[in-house]
C-alpha cells in the first residue's frame, strides 16, 4: 500500500518522494507505480490483497490477489487508465 505525506499542503504518495541519488527516469518509474498502487487501491476498496505494481521496460506489471474477478477487472482498467502508453500485465490472483 502506498503511504502519504502532506508536502506544501498538497497530498503526495510517499513512494515519490525525489530524492538526489536517483536519476529522472528512476523518479518517474517510482512515481508512476506509486500512482497505479494509489488509484487501484482506492477503485477497488483495497480490495487487492499484497497488491504490487512493478515496472520493467515498457511494461506494468500487477501483481496481488483478490476475492472476485470483478476485483481484477476493476484493478486492470483503472491501472491502464493511469499507466498510457504501458503494456499492462495482469498477474492478480483469484482466490
Amino acid at each position: 500500500m502506498v503511504g502519504f505525506e502532506f508536502s506544501v499542503g498538497l497530498l503526495e504518495p510517499s513512494g515519490c518522494q525525489k530524492q538526489p541519488a536517483i536519476d529522472q527516469s528512476q523518479y518517474q518509474a517510482e512515481c508512476l507505480a506509486a500512482k497505479i498502487e494509489q488509484v487501484v487501491w482506492h477503485a477497488t476498496a483495497a480490495g487487492v490483497k499484497n497488491l504490487r505494481v512493478e515496472l520493467h521496460e515498457d511494461e506494468v506489471i500487477l501483481r496481488g490477489r483478490c476475492r472476485t474477478y470483478y476485483t481484477k477487472q476493476i484493478a486492470q482498467h483503472v491501472a491502464m487508465e493511469a499507466a498510457v502508453g504501458w503494456n499492462l500485465v495482469n498477474q492478480i490472483e483469484v482466490t
